[in-house]
């Protein structure tokens, strides 16, 4: 029996410029992991579509899995590295606040 199994996707709200057979376009990357990724915003695309998008200075190319109006699932051509998905999945927008940390201070009493 085979198991179909998709790693975790860590959501975000990352800005991204995708090149698709109609020209360039703004989208969102809403969830992404080293396989694949969301993204909201692009419209005339069909399953199967190639795309190359723009992440961190990079082009990454991409397959257009599934389709829902402006929504739609790709899968990366090759692995997107780790460094870069840490840095999208932090995304500015995805913090809800500033908090302070001292982890490396000492409390005084």
């Amino acid at each position: 029996m085979t198991q179909i199994y998709r790693h975790h996707r860590y959501p975000t709200d990352f800005p991204t410029i995708a090149g698709t057979a109609h020209g360039r376009s703004s989208a969102q990357i809403t969830d992404i992991n080293q396989a694949g990724a969301r993204l909201r915003g692009l419209i005339n695309v069909q399953r199967g579509d190639q795309i190359m998008l723009e992440v961190l200075h990079q082009r990454i190319s991409a397959q257009i899995r599934w389709v829902r109006g402006d929504i739609c699932g790709i899968r990366f051509t090759q692995t997107m590295a780790t460094a870069i998905v840490d840095t999208v999945r932090q995304s500015p927008s995805r913090i809800t606040g500033w908090r302070h940390v001292s982890s490396h201070l000492h409390e005084m009493r």
